[in-house]
């Protein structure tokens, strides 16, 4: 409890037990619902495993995730981050329990909740056609520089993967929803 006193860089932790997250995010309810404001928006928080910031390899037997620009070939346990597939598990859990506390305190107090974690898995399985506007489309399919982006049913020709651009076109053979740091969200996505 004290280390969320402290700045973020002076913490020892950084994932809170969902308790702990219930309370402050509880607190924070409270405190807006004293300002008298008509509509609040929150949001989930999207798995990170889903993001192509990170890269799942294999090392001697063992599974462990780490930044997408690091090779394989190239990793060091002792110089570069990373975390395992127990980790990961673990995080995935707190982060279902975190969703489940923003949905249900949004609910309780009447706000509006953006479903990210709902929206970047339907983009990691390419289900874009929820996801994607058809003016978003049409956008695309008009102009020449992005037209190779819409495949000939109309399906969106991007990824979730990190983005890679063919040298001698320029043009984009993977990736396009995500930015270069791997994390936020491309122009596009936006």
């Amino acid at each position: 409890r004290d280390d969320l006193l402290k700045k973020p860089f002076d913490r020892n932790v950084t994932v809170y037990s969902s308790q702990l997250f219930q309370q402050s995010f509880e607190n924070l309810a409270v405190q807006l619902s004293e300002l008298s404001i008509n509509h609040i928006y929150t949001a989930t928080i999207p798995d990170i495993t889903k993001l192509p910031l990170l890269q799942k390899i294999e090392l001697n037997n063992e599974c462990i995730y780490t930044h997408i620009w690091v090779k394989k070939n190239d990793f060091d346990k002792d110089i570069h981050p990373f975390l395992r597939e127990d980790e990961i598990i673990h995080l995935q859990k707190t982060l279902f329990e975190y969703n489940s506390i923003i949905k249900k305190t949004a609910q309780i107090h009447g706000w509006k909740v953006l479903d990210v974690y709902s929206l970047v898995e339907k983009l990691h399985l390419g289900q874009f056609d929820e996801a994607v506007p058809a003016a978003a489309i049409r956008a695309l399919r008009k102009n020449k520089k992005t037209r190779y982006l819409i495949n000939d049913d109309s399906s969106l020709n991007m990824d979730t993967q990190f983005a890679e651009l063919d040298e001698s076109t320029e043009e984009l053979i993977h990736g396009g929803i995500f930015s270069l740091d791997g994390l936020h969200p491309s122009t596009f996505a936006y």
